[in-house]
Formats: structure tokens, C-alpha cells, sequence
């Protein structure tokens, strides 16, 4: 057990929360306890307890024995457990993009949100500011960068677009609100890449729409959660010293 704990510790999974009982736990039952009334101030999925703890719970779904998750014989038992999946169908939205990436911008130690053609001048972006006003108001502060092309379509060619330009309107698009929130970002313009995700400590999500939204009622999109043998890999691709792009341009904001 001390392994599992100190392994969770070590890749930043472990997190502080306000006590929510009227008592610090001292024993399983009263940690499970304390579980159930933290899931009140912040939904948890669920809470995996030994056998002993869960006949005190025996009527509460959210609690479940550890040695019956994913065993077909209690599977009625945790739908929330076998509710997991490596993907999941969204509208997309703003609503749906904090309600799914909730806990990693609240949580993660750091953030990349990598989109070729992340563009501040245009309205299906915006809800990007709100996505990145979610992960702040916490210390120590999360480390965020935000990767785009140095290019946009222009009459069925490419436009290279000004540095300074590019500068300007992310400045504009962010300053405000990045400094309400104690939040810093480093943006980095690329020479060209294809790939539309969001790279965290916590895990990686390929999104093959990027973070734009639509106006279009019930416009489906489907995230997939990316191996982290992969979110390393796309990790070191997006490193300045990884050769596999050319950084033409970077600043921080504000």
C-alpha cells in the first residue's frame, strides 16, 4: 500500500481537500465516511473500500469492494466502474469541455494544449479563455503552454502570419484574464504539425477537433485517452530541442 501511495504521490495524483467530516478519519470506515461527505461538496466516481468497510455501505452504489471491481459475477454492483472506457462521444461545447476536462485543469501540474490553428481572432475559440481561467487560482501554479502553426490558409495556399501580430492578439486575447487567475503561459509557434490533443501529467487526450467549438446543435466529437507511452512521446515532440519541428516564434502571456 505504501507503494501505491507513494507512486500516486510521484506522478501528482495525490491532491489536498478540506476535511468535510465533523472529526479527522482515524480508521477505514471513518476515511470512507469522510469520502462520502467530500462527495457532497465535489462528486466523486466512486469510492473503493475492503469487504469490512462495505457492509456498513451496503446501500450505497458510490462504495464498492475492491476485490469485486471487474468481476463479471458483481458487475451490477459498480456501474461506475464498468462505465470505463478509452474514449467518450461529446457535443461540442463549452459546457461539455469543462465537464469532461474538469478534474485535469483543476488538478494537473501541467498543461499542453497543442492545436494547429488555435486562432484568438475567432469567436469558436473563445471558450479556450474559460478552459484556461478553470486550472488557475492555485499554487504553486501549473505550468501551461499553448501550441499553434505559424501559418493560416489563404486562397488555397499558406500565409505566414506575422510574429509580432501573432503576439499581440494572444496578448490581448489573454492578459486580463490569465492575471485574475494567477496563471502564466508560454505560446509556441510552430513551422507545421497535424495533431490536435491536450498533453497533462495526469493523462493525454487526442482530440480530433481540437479546442474550437460549434454552433451547430448536437455536433458530435469523439476524445480518446492516448497511452502514456504516446503522451511521452508527442511530449518530447513538442520539446524545442526534439528536432521534429522548427519553433519559428514563443513568448509568455502576460
Amino acid at each position: 500500500m505504501k507503494d501505491i501511495v507513494k507512486a500516486l504521490h510521484t506522478q501528482g495524483r495525490l491532491i489536498k481537500f478540506q476535511c468535510c467530516g465533523a472529526d479527522a478519519p482515524r480508521n477505514d470506515q471513518a476515511w470512507c465516511a469522510e469520502a462520502l461527505a467530500s462527495h457532497e461538496v465535489s462528486a466523486l466516481t466512486g469510492v473503493i473500500v475492503t469487504e469490512s468497510v462495505k457492509r456498513k455501505y451496503v446501500d450505497k452504489p458510490l462504495v464498492q469492494r475492491i476485490d469485486h471491481l471487474g468481476d463479471p459475477a458483481h458487475g451490477d454492483d459498480a456501474d461506475w466502474w464498468n462505465a470505463r472506457g478509452p474514449s467518450v462521444r461529446l457535443d461540442r461545447k463549452l459546457e461539455e469541455y469543462r465537464k469532461h476536462l474538469g478534474p485535469i485543469l483543476r488538478y494537473a501540474k501541467s498543461l499542453d494544449l497543442i492545436d494547429p490553428h488555435l486562432d484568438p481572432a475567432k469567436h469558436r475559440w473563445d471558450g479556450v479563455k474559460y478552459l484556461l481561467e478553470a486550472a488557475g487560482g492555485r499554487e504553486p501554479q501549473p505550468t501551461i503552454r499553448l501550441h499553434r502553426v505559424c501559418w493560416v490558409k489563404d486562397q488555397g495556399g499558406r500565409r505566414i502570419l506575422d510574429h509580432k501580430r501573432i503576439e499581440d492578439v494572444f496578448h490581448w486575447w489573454l492578459d486580463n484574464l490569465l492575471r485574475a487567475a494567477n496563471l502564466k503561459t508560454k505560446v509556441m509557434i510552430w513551422d507545421d504539425f497535424r495533431d490536435r490533443c491536450l498533453l497533462s501529467n495526469l493523462m493525454g487526450i487526442s482530440l480530433p477537433h481540437g479546442f474550437d467549438t460549434s454552433r451547430r446543435a448536437r455536433d458530435l466529437t469523439t476524445w480518446s485517452r492516448l497511452a502514456q507511452p504516446d503522451v511521452e512521446d508527442l511530449r518530447r515532440e513538442f520539446g524545442t530541442a526534439s528536432g521534429a519541428h522548427c519553433l519559428r516564434h514563443s513568448f509568455s502571456v502576460p
